[in-house]
């Protein structure tokens, strides 16, 4: 009866000290730096003869989902497209990781956004880390510059992030249009899962503390070690405030982490006491 007080009471306090946190909701959107807006109507073959590549600069750490470019396929062009997902060394595309492919009919003769889903290879990018982008096809070209697929440039917004390739040409000072999505990184701490750690993680450990698990959540067993305790409320005070928060809708300030950190050795104190004399 006095432990479950002392719990009661010390979640009461920390309530009170929270709040003043600001109050979020949502979810960050995961997509990487780049445009997808088209400056100009240009662009080179892609086909047997004739490949595009674009490199990226990570912008979160993540797991590479999909990729939109875009482009426009010339008449009579039934060949499949493929992007493939590629390191690089020296600033240049070069080992192969993945590739998806996509046929004609997911192109229109109208520049557009065209999606390609590469989420099943897993490939995991840190933020900063440089990858590359490609396109190719088997369409056959009746000269190398007809143009049977066209991946768009960019001309007056260039993407400070990387840099365009064309085989044959090289880097034709221009970028390609595109836009990277991500599965993002776990936040450590972050138990709800929304991008940020703070109050509804920490209540989520409270609620359930001293459990095991199950029947307790098991979101409130970061640890993995089967029972909530002070390994678990370590993971959401040692991250405190870590993440992007979403939208506020308040302005006042948190709490510095300090306090937060006393209370839990203030509360952990009490149990222990509690369990001694009990």
């Amino acid at each position: 009866m006095r432990f479950s007080f002392l719990r009661r009471g010390f979640r009461v306090i920390v309530v009170i000290l929270l709040a003043v946190s600001p109050v979020y909701a949502g979810a960050p959107v995961a997509v990487l730096d780049q445009d997808n807006s088209a400056d100009a109507a240009g662009g080179r073959a892609v086909a047997n003869d004739r490949t595009q590549a674009q490199t990226v600069t990570a912008g979160v750490t993540g797991i590479l989902s999909h990729v939109n470019v875009l482009i426009f396929k010339g008449p009579d062009t039934f060949e499949d497209i493929t992007l493939s997902v590629l390191s690089t060394s020296g600033g240049d595309p070069d080992a192969f990781l993945t590739s998806t492919s996509l046929p004609s009919s997911a192109v229109s003769t109208v520049t557009g956004l065209v999606t390609f889903d590469v989420s099943a290879a897993n490939l995991s990018f840190n933020a900063g880390d440089l990858f590359a982008i490609e396109l190719t096809s088997l369409a056959e070209n009746v000269s190398p510059f007809q143009e049977r697929y066209g991946w768009v440039w960019h001309t007056d917004n260039p993407y400070a992030g990387g840099q365009q390739f064309t085989s044959g040409v090289g880097n034709s000072g221009a970028d390609l249009t595109f836009q990277t999505f991500v599965i993002p990184a776990p936040l450590q701490g972050d138990l709800d899962g929304n991008g940020f750690v703070g109050i509804d993680d920490l209540n989520i450990v409270l609620s359930n503390w001293n459990q095991n698990v199950p029947p307790g959540d098991p979101l409130a067993d970061p640890s993995g070690d089967g029972f909530v305790g002070i390994d678990d409320l370590n993971e959401v005070l040692g991250n405190w405030n870590a993440g992007t928060p979403p939208e506020s809708t308040t302005t006042v300030p948190e709490p510095g982490t300090a306090g937060l950190l006393g209370l839990a050795s203030l509360f952990l104190a009490c149990r222990r006491g509690s369990l001694a004399n009990s």
